[in-house]
Order: structure tokens, then C-alpha cells, then sequence
């Protein structure tokens, strides 16, 4: 089985902190804590989506913004960040005018605001489903966000209303800057730079000098203004804007993206690849700073000469207090994607992945330590050989790499391969017996756990992406243009299975001699009974790619993949449910040790567990009280239906209704007594408008409640 192994098996009076971010990505924060229920970061700590956006008031209060709605706040200077209830759009940028005042903007035109510290966020009405980019407000009541496609939105009570302005260009905008109540700066693509005097009543083209892309602006003073973006442009003006001059020319060609100066002279740029530029002499000059990583850096924030914070891809938190110079990790954790990942019982793990990095856990994951590898070369799999108590284990990876540790994962040999082909997969059974396959067909066999290795004749020169066995005898193996080889003397010889299917298949898995499961690039799952003979295909009710697959027995299985992906099963594969995870990166390995506990590994050093078999607090304590059970609904969001799924463990009143942001009923799919056991209902949004919907199931004293996004467009606005 490839990589899862089952266990048995603006200028004012104050300074306005505000921040440009600039990906899309997704993120939920969980504490290191066994009382956690659902999925829950292991790595990086305290959490691995990318933040895009940050903004202090003072040297121990900020707040961080990114990907699905994630909100983190800091009242200790960085030292722990405390997750804080968003929406599940990803936000681009985020400002507070004090500790307490703060607004945050994203995706499909989402803006929030919290006049408590972000304990509570309320969704405003910004009247565009354009992305907004960024935000900055004067004060607590007079504010602009700009975004993509030129759209420029300005409020002067708070966000009760945002009003639209023309700003004469459809090109998108990164960047905004208030100098006061008339007069603000806005830059964006293909060198824009834009600029009002009257409030936004007219805006108007100011010549940069630049035709790259502009994506950070601040302001040091009222006629003082600082731009960055990319190719290492960095443009200054000392008369509100009207005129630009180049600095930094030759320091860095990489891409810069965010700025920000603490006062006239001192001042902090951030980019592409770890890039760090700061100036103390107002950017005269400008010096590259040296750091650990070269993962890009989306947001920063100099909240005085010597202290700021930088954030970035796979959740980077960095503190300097020396104006830059140096700076320390307060998001600690391997970033380094993972593609394999294996756990020899419930507390003993290895994940394994990019640049033959290398991680051991011996408490379920609770903390994950570096090996010394011995290769450089990215690593595709790793289990644990069956019958050595968790003591001898191989990884396979990129040009033909084989890599056997006799000790649990603490030290690690080199072994020959004999082929220069990556490798992609790798299985155990428990008399030593084991199988590797990879691109072009490669398939290696050993019998001595993993000591020696020989090649055999696959028949086929596809690439191969996945293995396992179903007894000592039946492996299969799966790959491109859904591949499906079978062997019944163990490996010795192979021969083509009809899948059904002309998908690429990635992941395959096997429970026992007849059950085994195999996923696919398009979404799909199929399914064999029979060892491998024939294959059926599942209804996953996605279209994501799937890269794993894991069952601790013929009922209870997990697959993994793109976008996020988690799906579970407790019924064979007959229905299955999407899991609420909290991150979009790509998950590409799966490891189970019972039907309650499992571990995924994926993009960005992504490390997620579970102990309740991924339920939410809902879903956990509806179960714990035998009453319903609300899912998630699929797809989601929703562009035209949607099926909704249930279930009851004993038979009961059910009412399934959809509300929408005012809390009125829009419609009523279930109302009745039905028994205990698995349902669904489908619910047509045709007639209704985009935004936010709830699905609400009401079961005797229990009442649950789902989010629900409807991006339908028919409906008149």
C-alpha cells in the first residue's frame, strides 16, 4: 500500500496597524492536547496553513489572518496564538485601529468585524463577491478595502455600510494606504498605482515608472509612501504619491510582496523564497537578511524599530527584536512536504517525504523529532516490516532509494536497489516478504525483510504508484490509467486486472485476503471483494484527487488527497463522509492504528491526527449521547443541489430545514419520523441567493448545525 500501514495490521495620530497578504489557503488551529476532538495539528505547532496576513497594535497584541477563515491572536508578544471563529472564506488582509477594533477581508467579498479583541467576528454586507486583498482604516469608523478587478470599497461607519467607488481600472489591487479622510493611494498589478483626494469620489493613474505587479504599500507619513512588488521593486514618495523614485536597485530580483516601516527611517520588506530587505536609513539603504527557511513570506509588521513579526506559507511565524537582523521561529515545526507516513502500534510513527526528511514520534505523535537520514533524495513511502515488533522499517523514494532502519527509524542504512527508477510504494507481510513499485513499471521483490532486493517482470512499462498485500501469496499493485496488476505467487509473476476505470489510480489497500480498496486522481474509490479479481466503483461524491487509502478492517477505512481531503467510512465504502479538517493542503498519506486513531501527513510538513475518528464536537458528542448526527454536505459549496447527509441511532422525530444568515427558514427537507440508521436529503438551492445557508437537523432535545455555502447566481440580487 503506498504510504499508510495499518496496524493489526495610513498616517494618523496612532499608527494604524494593517497588512497585505496574498495567497489563497485555508486553515483551523487546534491545541497539542489528547482532550482534541476532530483532526488537529501534530506539525507545524500550532498549526500549517499558509498566513497571509498580519497586524499588531502594540508589542504584544496582534492578530494573523489566512487561508479557510483563519484567525489567530496573540496577546504575549507571539509567544502563543489562540484561534478565533472566522468564516470559511480565506482573508487576505487584516486591520486594527486599536487592540479591541479590527477588520478582516477575503475571498468571494467577505468582511469581518470585531469590536471585542476578535472573541466575536460579524460577517458585513460588502456588496461584491470579488476577492478584497486588503484593508486599512483612519480610525474606527472611516476605512477602505480594495481587491481584484479594480473594485475599491469605503465605509465611514465602521462597515455598517461600504459603499462602491469607481476606481476606472479593472486590474486587480493588492495594496491600500490612507493618509486621511480624503486622501488615500492604491497599487496593484502591471505597475498601478492610484490615488485620491477627495475621498474616493474620483481616483486616477499616477505613473510608477514600473510595469511589474505592486503588492505592498505603507505609510510613514501624510506625503511619505513606500511600494514594493515584483522583480525587487521598491518605490518611494516623499509628496503624497504624486512622483516615485527607485531604491534597493540590485539588492534582490525576488519577488516582494509586503512592507512596512515602524517610523521614518526603520522599515521591514518581505517576499518570495524567505526574502527579508530592511532599511534604518529610509531606505537609502536596504540589506538582505539572512533566514533558516526559503518558504515565501506573505505578511509583516515593524511595530517599532526593533520589534516585528513576519508570516508565511505552511503557518511561518517569525519574531525579530533587533529591528531584523535576526530572527526566531514562534511557529516551530518541519515544513518540508511528506509523502509517506507509518505507525508500528498506536504510539510509535514515522513520516517520511521532500529531501529525504525524516520524522519519529513515540507518543502518538504528540511530539515528531528529525532523524539523521542518509539521502538527500525525496521519499515516497515508508512501512514498518510485519513481525519485528516495530523494529525494522524501509522507505522507498526518488531514484531508486531504499532506505532500512533495524531500530524503529532512529538510524538509517542505504540499500541497493538496482534501479534508477523512483520508487513509490512499498508493502510487508510478516515472513519477510516485500514488494516496491515505481515508475515505468518497476517492480523490486525481497524475502529477508528487506535486506536484499530483486527485480521482476511486471509486464508493463507504466508507472506504478501503489501496493499491498492481501495474504502472503495475493499482492496488488495500481497505477496509471487505472492499472491494476495482481500476483498469486507473491510477487513472482503479474497480471492486468480490469479496474473500470481509465483513472489514474494512486493509492491501493488491502485489510484482509478478500477486501481491498483503490483510489483515484478523479475521485474515484473502487472496491474489490474478492482479492483483487474484479473492482466496483464507490461513490465518493468528489471530483478531488485521492492519494491514500487506509482500512483497520472491512468496515472502517479513511482516504485521503487534495484540497484537504478527508473521507471515512464505517460501512465498506457504501456511503462515504467528508470530514471537517480546517486546511486545504494536499494530504497524500494515510496510517491507522484503530477505527477511532489515525494520522495523515501531506504538503507544507502537514501533520494531522485524530482520536475520535475525525468527528467534530458535534458529530462526537451526538454520538455520545445516542442521539443524531449531521455531515457534511456534498458537494459544498453549492452551486445547484447538494445532498445532506444523517444519521440516527435509535428511531426519531427528524426535522432538516435550511436557514439562511437571518435566521429564516428557506426550506424544509426533512419533517417526519424516520428509524435509526443512515439517511440523506437533497437540497436544491435553485431561486435562492449566494452567501451563507445552515443546514439544521432537529431530533428530539438535539439540535445540530452545519455550514452551508451557496455560490448559486440565478437568483436576482
Amino acid at each position: 500500500m503506498r504510504a499508510t500501514t495499518r496496524v493489526s495490521g495610513v498616517f494618523v495620530q496612532y499608527r494604524v496597524a494593517c497588512v497585505l497578504l496574498l495567497s489563497v489557503f485555508v486553515i483551523v488551529l487546534h491545541g497539542r492536547c489528547h482532550a482534541q476532538i476532530g483532526w488537529y495539528w501534530q506539525n507545524p505547532f500550532p498549526q500549517g496553513n499558509h498566513l497571509q496576513s498580519v497586524a499588531f497594535t502594540d508589542a504584544r497584541t496582534g492578530t494573523a489572518v489566512g487561508w479557510w477563515g483563519t484567525i489567530l491572536r496573540t496577546t504575549d508578544g507571539g509567544q502563543t496564538w489562540v484561534p478565533q471563529a472566522g468564516d470559511i472564506y480565506s482573508l487576505y488582509g487584516v486591520c486594527f485601529t486599536d487592540a479591541t477594533t479590527g477588520s478582516a477581508v477575503g475571498q468571494r467579498g467577505t468582511i469581518l468585524r470585531t469590536t471585542d479583541g476578535g472573541n466575536q467576528w460579524t460577517l458585513q454586507q460588502s456588496g461584491t463577491r470579488e476577492l478584497l486583498t486588503r484593508v486599512t482604516f483612519l480610525d474606527a469608523n472611516i476605512g477602505i478595502a480594495v481587491g481584484r478587478a479594480g473594485v475599491i470599497l469605503r465605509t465611514s461607519n465602521g462597515g455598517s455600510t461600504w459603499t462602491p467607488q469607481i476606481s476606472g481600472y479593472i486590474v486587480d489591487l493588492w495594496g491600500v494606504a490612507l493618509a486621511d479622510a480624503d486622501n488615500a493611494l492604491a497599487v496593484g498589478l502591471e505597475g498601478m498605482i492610484l490615488r485620491t483626494s477627495d475621498g474616493g469620489e474620483s481616483w486616477w493613474r499616477i505613473m510608477s515608472g514600473v510595469s511589474t505587479s505592486l503588492y505592498g504599500i505603507d505609510q510613514i507619513d501624510a506625503n511619505t509612501f513606500v511600494v514594493v512588488g515584483n522583480d525587487g521593486v521598491i518605490l518611494r514618495s516623499s509628496d503624497a504619491g504624486q512622483n516615485w523614485i527607485r531604491q534597493g536597485v540590485g539588492v534582490t530580483n525576488e519577488h516582494l510582496i509586503a512592507v512596512s516601516f515602524a517610523d521614518a527611517n526603520h522599515g521591514l520588506v518581505v517576499g518570495q523564497n524567505g526574502t527579508i530587505l530592511r532599511t534604518t536609513d529610509a531606505g537609502a539603504h536596504w540589506v538582505q537578511q539572512t533566514v533558516w527557511h526559503r518558504k515565501p513570506l506573505y505578511g509583516v509588521t515593524l511595530i517599532d524599530a526593533l520589534t516585528g513579526v513576519a508570516v508565511g506559507e505552511s503557518g511561518i511565524i517569525m519574531y525579530t527584536t533587533d529591528g531584523g537582523v535576526s530572527w526566531t521561529d514562534r511557529a516551530p515545526g518541519e515544513r518540508a512536504s511528506f509523502h509517506g507516513i507509518a505507525f508500528s502500534d498506536a504510539e510509535h510513527g514515522i513520516a517520511v517525504g521532500e529531501a529525504g526528511t525524516i520524522l519519529r514520534t513515540a507518543d502518538e505523535g504528540d511530539t515528531w523529532r528529525r532523524t539523521v537520514g542518509v539521502s538527500e533524495q525525496t521519499l515516497y513511502d515508508i512501512t514498518f516490516v510485519d513481525g519485528t515488533q516495530g523494529s525494522t522499517a524501509v522507505a522507498v523514494g526518488a531514484g531508486g532509494s531504499i532506505l532500512r532502519s533495524t531500530d524503529g527509524g532512529e538510524r538509517w542504512a542505504a540499500i541497493e536497489s538496482g534501479t534508477a527508477n523512483d520508487l513509490t510504494s512499498v508493502a510487508f507481510v510478516p515472513n519477510g516478504a516485500g514488494i516496491a513499485v515505481g515508475m515505468r513499471g518497476s517492480i523490486l521483490a525481497t524475502s529477508d525483510q528487506g535486506e536484499t532486493w530483486f527485480a521482476r517482470n511486471s509486464g508493463t512499462t507504466t508507472d506504478l504508484y501503489g501496493v499491498d498485500f492481501a495474504d502472503e501469496d495475493h499482492c496488488v499493485a495500481v497505477g496509471v490509467n487505472g492499472s491494476i496488476l495482481r500476483s498469486t505467487d507473491g510477487g513472482q509473476a503479474w497480471s492486468l486486472q480490469n479496474s473500470g476505470t481509465i483513472a489514474t489510480l494512486y493509492g491501493v489497500d488491502f485489510v484482509d485476503a478478500q477486501h481491498g480498496t483503490a483510489v483515484a486522481w478523479d475521485g474515484g474509490i473502487h472496491r474489490s471483494n474478492d482479492g483483487g479479481v474484479t473492482w466496483r466503483r464507490q461513490f465518493s461524491g468528489l471530483t478531488s484527487i485521492l492519494e491514500d487509502v487506509a482500512f483497520i478492517d472491512a468496515n472502517n477505512g479513511y482516504v485521503v488527497g487534495s484540497g484537504g481531503t478527508i473521507l471515512r467510512t464505517t460501512d465498506g465504502g457504501a456511503s462515504w463522509s467528508k470530514q471537517d479538517v480546517g486546511t486545504a493542503n494536499w494530504l497524500n498519506a494515510i496510517s491507522v492504528t484503530s477505527s477511532q486513531k489515525a494520522t495523515v501527513a501531506g504538503w507544507g510538513g502537514t501533520i494531522l491526527h485524530t482520536r475520535n475518528g475525525g468527528l467534530t464536537s458535534i458529530a462526537a458528542s451526538a454520538i455520545a449521547t445516542n442521539a443524531a448526527l449531521l455531515g457534511n454536505n456534498y458537494p459544498n459549496p453549492v452551486s445547484a443541489s447538494t445532498t445532506i447527509p444523517f444519521s440516527l441511532t435509535s428511531p426519531e422525530h427528524v426535522r432538516l430545514s435550511i436557514y439562511d444568515m437571518l435566521g429564516r427558514e428557506v426550506a424544509v427537507l426533512v419533517n417526519g419520523r424516520l428509524d435509526a440508521g443512515l439517511h440523506s436529503a437533497c437540497f436544491n438551492a435553485a431561486g435562492l441567493r449566494a452567501g451563507m445557508y445552515f443546514s439544521v437537523l432537529r431530533s428530539g432535545s438535539v439540535v445540530e448545525t452545519r455550514k452551508l455555502l451557496l455560490t448559486n447566481t440565478s437568483a436576482d440580487y
